[in-house]
């Protein structure tokens, strides 16, 4: 099982979450959505990532959570403003 965050920059509405397969969703401001939670296998990661690129979304970062361990992705080429 892999538990996934990524950090979008736009506030995706709700007539959008069905693309995100059961994820949750935050907005920890009016400029960024937050998708996050677990997914089976990284096939998932790879429709999630699929999708995310169909909607036209940028991603700011992307952080991954699995048995062998964390790995964090900024994309935006700024520092992370990941809440504690």
């Amino acid at each position: 099982m892999k538990n996934i965050r990524i950090r979008l920059r736009s506030h995706v509405g709700e007539e959008w979450w069905s693309w995100f397969g059961g994820l949750a969703v935050e907005y920890p401001n009016e400029q960024q959505t937050v998708i996050h939670g677990p997914l089976p296998d990284m096939a998932a990661v790879y429709g999630l990532l699929e999708s995310i690129r169909n909607l036209g979304l940028e991603i700011l970062s992307v952080r991954m959570e699995s048995e062998s361990g964390t790995y964090e992705l900024n994309c935006s080429g700024e520092p992370s403003q990941e809440e504690e």
